[in-house]
């Protein structure tokens, strides 16, 4: 017989939705709403002086012949109004991209401008061949490559892979995958350019009004501009790191681990990032983890990298991945970070088999748990749901759920070293999913920290060789 068993779980908190700011001169230039933030106060990028985006925007295009004509129409959409036709309504009104950014954008009307087009019976040969995606990218390559001699008249490259191309946008085998997608940013961003990837999916959508939000907001962030930072997320000299590690098997030769070290600041901007490579690693499971010299000087370069582009070290490092941390990797943390105020070193975790409900009265509610719960499990881990309820979203006195349908399931965070408090903790986590300047949603399910580095690290697997200098983020965004 079952022993009943006694005691409750903690009781729970939940986290206000922070507000994001858009003037670096105005603490009133906020809202918690970050399309509506642009609308009611421009880009936090256009009152910086000197300008960090110089007008007019300028794109090139990368597609295949016969299909320029339906790219240059739906880029040209970014320059009209478009109202959303969705119900959630979270959309506002697209303006066009000069009324939102205060910046022009300068799209080639013609082939004689920055336009590189793959003739299109090239491409479905190569579709033909008997490994398709390495037969097309040679293609793409020259492509861009006939672009690279006007590079001082594009500020980023637009790609648009027709449908017809679908059979190698993904491609999964025993012990081998390939991204389209990842692969073009790869061959991009060791170039130093940014770039921006286009599918029929997103010309066909529906609803033109966030289409349009969403890509010209990547547009505007790819160019270097600014849209918003966090609003008193985190006290002044916090930095956030975010690591990801990629198992590199090249053939005939020892396996290289490739460390993702990306580093933000307080307000949750992307300063630069790593690509570190360890020869010296240990595998549990499936999971590389570093040694303690390779984690200290992993982290001891992101210190180097943070002094040098702010000027000092920060007084409080917190720094986030998904797996655990081992015992070498918290002593090398230590070495590396231990002589400063304060650090952490937080695990997150998705995939969680916990659920909640919420309800009145014992009366579950249509609506989910609100975004920013936090239940504590233990003196160093909690739960924070990033997915859920958001009162007030997009209209006063009223629930939005940006999923739209299913429970949410929340983070687990383990604090593996430091001593923040978990509501401060919970909060800058919270905060930071706010900052994803590839997509107009509200939040995401990951801070940017972790969710950058992950996708930092799909892309480095496709690099043949990459810089020991820091990259910019957004020539992987």
């Amino acid at each position: 017989m079952a022993s009943k068993i006694q005691g409750r779980l903690a009781n729970y908190s939940v986290i206000p939705e922070g507000s994001l700011l858009f003037d670096p001169t105005s603490e009133k230039a906020t809202a918690p709403h970050p399309l509506r933030g642009l609308v009611d106060h421009g880009p936090f990028g256009a009152k910086l002086s000197p300008a960090i985006v110089s007008p007019p925007i300028r794109l090139a295009y990368v597609t295949v012949e016969g299909y320029a004509k339906t790219l240059r129409d739906h880029l040209n959409r970014l320059e009209q109004s478009f109202r959303s036709t969705a119900k959630s309504g979270y959309f506002p009104e697209y303006t066009g991209f000069q009324k939102v950014y205060g910046v022009p954008l300068s799209i080639p009307q013609s082939r004689r401008e920055t336009v590189s087009l793959i003739a299109e019976v090239d491409a479905r040969t190569a579709l033909n061949h008997a490994e398709p995606e390495r037969a097309f990218l040679p293609l793409l390559e020259r492509a861009v490559t006939a672009l690279t001699v006007r590079r001082t008249e594009f500020d980023v490259i637009v790609f648009y892979f027709p449908q017809f191309l679908s059979p190698i946008f993904k491609i999964y085998g025993e012990g081998y995958e390939f991204d389209l997608h990842h692969a073009t940013k790869a061959i991009t961003a060791t170039l130093g350019i940014p770039s921006q990837v286009i599918l029929d999916r997103s010309i066909e959508y529906s609803d033109t009004c966030s289409v349009m939000w969403s890509l010209s907001l990547a547009l505007y962030a790819k160019a270097g501009g600014i849209p918003w930072k966090l609003n008193n997320a985190a006290p002044e000299g916090t930095a956030f790191v975010g690591l990801s590690y990629v198992l590199r098997r090249q053939e005939g030769k020892q396996s290289v681990l490739t460390c993702c070290s990306q580093l933000f600041d307080g307000q949750g901007h992307s300063l630069q990032f790593l690509l570190f490579s360890a020869d010296e690693f240990r595998l549990v499971g499936r999971n590389p983890f570093l040694t303690k010299s390779g984690m200290r000087r992993l982290l001891s370069k992101t210190l180097e990298l943070y002094a040098r582009q702010l000027g000092s070290l920060p007084r409080h490092v917190v720094v986030q991945k998904t797996t655990q941390y081992t015992r070498d990797e918290r002593e090398g943390a230590a070495e590396a970070l231990g002589n400063l105020p304060g650090y952490d070193l937080l695990q997150v975790q998705e995939g969680t088999s916990w659920l909640a409900a919420k309800g009145t009265r014992g009366e579950a509610t249509p609506f989910p748990v609100d975004r920013g719960t936090v239940l504590p499990l233990s003196k160093f881990s909690f739960l924070l749901w990033t997915q859920g309820d958001v009162w007030g979203a997009t209209e006063l006195n009223k629930s939005f759920y940006q999923e739209a349908k299913g429970v949410p399931h929340p983070l687990l965070i383990t604090q593996h070293a430091g001593d923040s408090d978990m509501l401060d903790s919970a909060a800058q986590l919270l905060a930071l999913t706010r900052m994803n300047w590839n997509t107009g949603r509200l939040y995401n399910a990951l801070p940017v920290t972790v969710r950058s580095a992950s996708a930092l690290g799909d892309i480095a697997k496709y690099m043949g060789r990459h810089s020991t200098a820091p990259y910019q983020y957004r020539l992987f965004m």
